[in-house]
């Protein structure tokens, strides 16, 4: 490993769910406790599969810290109905699990 982090450092990376299981054991690795994931406003049908990257970062380490981006798209924005919609059924879903939302 080329860097060693200094254990009161306080930083964070963000990972993706299409970059694969090999993530979990990287942050670990690292020491990493905050972590931005991603997720698209034009995903909420694929919710679960996100739910779960999210859980298994939280039963690796419970004190990890991560926050939801959630990101927008025009289909979104233009009907406030599917908007408010998608924005709380991630909210409810994700709540327990992560630390802060960002839109």
């Amino acid at each position: 490993m080329f860097f060693k982090p200094n254990k009161t450092t306080s930083y964070g990376i963000g990972v993706n769910v299409d970059k694969g299981e090999s993530q979990f054991e990287l942050v670990k690795e690292l020491g990493v406790k905050n972590l931005l994931i991603r997720m698209p406003l034009w995903e909420v049908h694929n919710i679960t599969k996100y739910l779960s990257f999210v859980k298994k970062f939280k039963e690796q380490d419970r004190s990890i810290s991560i926050v939801l981006n959630i990101l927008q798209d025009r289909d979104n924005i233009e009907n406030h109905d599917i908007l408010s919609k998608n924005i709380r059924i991630i909210f409810q879903a994700f709540s327990p699990y992560v630390s802060e939302f960002q839109v």
